[in-house]
C-alpha cells in the first residue's frame, strides 16, 4: 500500500509532461532569441557586402509573437553585442567617449534588412541607433536636472527610471519611423522594461558588485582586531553606505593645476581629502605647482608622509637665484623673457626625484609642458607625446626623469628658468590652450571622460603684477586668446580652494601660511566630494573633524597600529588575503 501511494497518478504524470514541455520551451525561445541576435551583426554584414536583403538571405524572420522568453533573449544578445562593440571602438583613437553613439550608429548601419528595405533605409537606422545612444548617455543627466528623477549618476533607480523614460520614447520613434505608425502600449511597455533594466544594470550593478566586493574585503581585514558579534551591525552600515556610494570607486582622474607654491600645498590637501574618501585615482596630472604634489602622491606615498612634506618644504630654499643682472648689464647678454627666469628649478626637480621610487616614472603620473609655436608636450611613462596644429607627433618612447618633466611644467617665464627636453625648449604647462588646469587633457590623450575627471585649481590673492605676468606668458607662449578660458569648469568635479593670505609666486612662507594652504585644500575638496556623494555618514563627519585644525589632520593620518596576533576567528579573512603586520595610511 505504502509503495502504491508513492506512485505517480496519470494526472501527475501529465502535469509533469506538460511542466517539462513548458520548460524546454522558454528555454528554447530565450536560446532562439539569444542567438538571432548575437548573429545579427554577421547577417547584417553579409547582407551589406553581397547587397542581398531578406527575401533571399539565410537570416529567418523573428516570430510573429514573440514569447516573453524569446525578448528576454534578445535583451540578453543585443546587451552583449553592443558591449563588446563598444569595447572595440572605445580603443579607436578619436573615439574615446563618444564609443557607445558611435556603436548604436555601427550596429545600426549593419542591422539586417527587412522586406522591402534598400541601402537607404540602413543611414536612417544608423541615425536611429546613434540618437538612441545619445539619449541613453545624457537623457538620465537631463532628467534628473529637471528634478523628475532622483540624481541619475548617484541612484541606481534613478538610472533605471531614466533609461525606461528613454525606452519609451525611443521605441515610439523608432516604430513611427520605420512603420509611420505609434508603438502600442505592449511595445511601449516592453522598449521601457528593456532600456530601464539595461541602463541599470551597466550604470550600476556590474560596478557595484565589483567594487563593494573589494570593499568588503579590506574592511573584513580591517575587523580582524575585534570581536564579530559588535562588528556585524558595524558591517552592515558599511555595506549599506557603500552600496548608494557606488560611484566613489568607478575611478578618477586627477588633475592638479598651476598656482605656484599655493599650487602646490592646496594640491597636497587635495590628495589627502581623495584618500580620506577612499577614491580609486586611476591618474593624477598636475601642472606648474600643482605637478610636485601629483608626483608625490603617484608614487603612493604614505598619507602621514606626504602631509609632513608639504607642511615642512619650504620651497624658496630649492631655488637659485641666476646670475641675469651679471649677464645682461655686464657680459651683454639678451635677455629672453619667455626663456630665462631669476631662479633655477634644480633643487627643486632633485627634491622631486629623490622621493621617486628606485627614480622611476610612476605609473599614475603624467604631467605636461608648453613648447614654442603653439605646441604641448605630455609626459608619461610610457613615453612623450607632442601635440601641434599639424596634429601629435612622438618625441620618445622613454619619459624623461620625473625631475626634467617637472622642472619643465613649472618654468614660469621671466621667474622660473625654462628647460629643454628632446629638443624642445619648454614652458609652464599652465600657458597651454586648455588654460591653468588642463582637465581637458585628460580626454584628449587619455580618452578618459570628463565626468570622470576631479580638477583642482587654487583662488584667492592674486596681485595685480601676477595677473599681468600670467597674461604676458600666455601671449608669448602663443596663447593670449585663451587666457580667460574656463575649461576646468567642464570637470566631473571641480576644486576651488581659497588662500588668500599669500599669493601664488611667493615662495617663502610662513609654517601656519603652508598649513593654511593645505587645510584649505583638504576642506575645499572634502565638500566637493561629499556634495557628489562620495564620502557620507560617520566617514565624512571624522574626515571633517580632521579638517579643523593640522594636529587633527596629522592625528587622522597618523600610521595605524599594526596587530600581529589576530584576535578572532579567520572567517572574515576567507574574502581576502591576510592583513599585513602594519597598515599604512
Amino acid at each position: 500500500m505504502a509503495h502504491w501511494m508513492n506512485l505517480d497518478s496519470p494526472l501527475d504524470k501529465a502535469t509533469k509532461t506538460q511542466e517539462n514541455a513548458e520548460q524546454h520551451s522558454v528555454l528554447g525561445d530565450f536560446s532562439d532569441g539569444l542567438s538571432s541576435h548575437l548573429k545579427a551583426p554577421i547577417v547584417g554584414i553579409t547582407q551589406f557586402v553581397t547587397g542581398k536583403t531578406l527575401d533571399n538571405s539565410t537570416a529567418a524572420k523573428p516570430p510573429v509573437q514573440e514569447s516573453k522568453a524569446h525578448i528576454a533573449g534578445t535583451m540578453v544578445g543585443d546587451a552583449i553585442v553592443f558591449m563588446g562593440a563598444t569595447a572595440i571602438l572605445h580603443r579607436v583613437p578619436g573615439v574615446g567617449k563618444l564609443a557607445p553613439v558611435a556603436t548604436g550608429a555601427v550596429l545600426g548601419v549593419i542591422e539586417p534588412l527587412r522586406n522591402g528595405e534598400g541601402i537607404e533605409d540602413r543611414l536612417v537606422h544608423g541615425a536611429l541607433g546613434a540618437g538612441t545612444m545619445a539619449m541613453i548617455e545624457h537623457g538620465p543627466k537631463f532628467l534628473a536636472s529637471t528634478g523628475l528623477i532622483a540624481s541619475a549618476e548617484t541612484s541606481l533607480m534613478g538610472k533605471m527610471a531614466a533609461g525606461a523614460a528613454i525606452g519609451a520614447t525611443t521605441e515610439q520613434a523608432n516604430k513611427l519611423a520605420r512603420t509611420g505608425h505609434f508603438a502600442t502600449l505592449g511595445e511601449t511597455a516592453t522598449g521601457a522594461l528593456s532600456f530601464g533594466l539595461t541602463s541599470g544594470a551597466f550604470h550600476g550593478l556590474g560596478t557595484v558588485l565589483d567594487n563593494r566586493a573589494r570593499a568588503f574585503a579590506q574592511h573584513s581585514r580591517e575587523l580582524d582586531a575585534t570581536s564579530i558579534v559588535p562588528a556585524v551591525p558595524k558591517l552592515m552600515t558599511f555595506l549599506r553606505d557603500n552600496v548608494a556610494n557606488g560611484r566613489a570607486n568607478d575611478g578618477w582622474h586627477l588633475v592638479l593645476g598651476s598656482g605656484g607654491s599655493k599650487a602646490a600645498l592646496t594640491g597636497a590637501g587635495v590628495v589627502l581629502a581623495a584618500r580620506a574618501a577612499k577614491l580609486k585615482i586611476e591618474t593624477i596630472g598636475g601642472v606648474s605647482g600643482g605637478a610636485v604634489p601629483a608626483a608625490l602622491a603617484a608614487t603612493d606615498m604614505a598619507s602621514h608622509d606626504l602631509l609632513k612634506v608639504a607642511k615642512e618644504t619650504d620651497i624658496a630654499t630649492l631655488l637659485t637665484q641666476r646670475p641675469l643682472f651679471k649677464q645682461v648689464v655686464r657680459e651683454g647678454k639678451k635677455l629672453d623673457l619667455l626663456k630665462d627666469g631669476i631662479y633655477d628649478t634644480q633643487p627643486l626637480g632633485e627634491m622631486v626625484q629623490g622621493h621617486m621610487p628606485k627614480g622611476s616614472w610612476p605609473d599614475k603620473l603624467w604631467t605636461m609642458a608648453v613648447a614654442d609655436e603653439h605646441a604641448e608636450v605630455v609626459f608619461t611613462k610610457k613615453g612623450v607625446t607632442e601635440y601641434t596644429p599639424d596634429g601629435q607627433h612622438i618625441l620618445s618612447k622613454d619619459p624623461p626623469s620625473v625631475s626634467d618633466a617637472v622642472r619643465a611644467t613649472s618654468a614660469i617665464p621671466g621667474v622660473l628658468a625654462s628647460m629643454t627636453v628632446f629638443g624642445r625648449r619648454l614652458y609652464d604647462g599652465a600657458l597651454g590652450k586648455f588654460g591653468k588646469c588642463p582637465a581637458d587633457m585628460i580626454s584628449k590623450h587619455f580618452g578618459f571622460p570628463q565626468e570622470r575627471v576631479i580638477a583642482s585649481l587654487p583662488v584667492g590673492a592674486m596681485t595685480a603684477t601676477n595677473k599681468r605676468l600670467y597674461e604676458l606668458a600666455k601671449r608669448l607662449s602663443g596663447n593670449a586668446e585663451d587666457a580667460t578660458s574656463q575649461h576646468v569648469e567642464r570637470a566631473g568635479i571641480v576644486v576651488r580652494p581659497e588662500v588668500n593670505s599669500f599669493h601664488s609666486l611667493r615662495f617663502s612662507l610662513r609654517p601656519a601660511q603652508r598649513e593654511e594652504a593645505i587645510l584649505q585644500g583638504y576642506r575645499a575638496a572634502l565638500e566637493a566630494f561629499a556634495r557628489n556623494s562620495l564620502i557620507r555618514g560617520d566617514a565624512l563627519t571624522q574626515a571633517r573633524q580632521a579638517g579643523q585644525s593640522m594636529s587633527e589632520l596629522e592625528k587622522y593620518f597618523a600610521p595605524k597600529p599594526s596587530f600581529p596576533m589576530p584576535t578572532i576567528s579567520p572567517l572574515l579573512r576567507l574574502t581576502g588575503p591576510k592583513p599585513e603586520l602594519a597598515t599604512k595610511s
